[in-house]
């Protein structure tokens, strides 16, 4: 699935400072970081944003 050229900077953004939250930034986070990402996505636009905005996002691994 592509990803959105505007959504892809938001999300990096959120999910980026969330995980500079704390010092040092613990990686081992970023699924914790990406859903509050994903949500913030997919509710903009009052909760109109076709899934195809969102669903790319997906964490794999630890």
């Amino acid at each position: 699935w592509t990803i959105m050229d505007n959504d892809a900077p938001q999300v990096a953004n959120d999910v980026h400072e969330h995980l500079l939250k704390t010092s040092p930034p613990d990686p081992t986070r970023a699924a914790e970081a990406l859903h509050p990402a994903v949500r913030k996505l997919r509710e903009g636009s009052g909760g109109k944003r076709s899934f195809f905005h969102w669903v790319p996002f997906i964490h794999l691994g630890v």
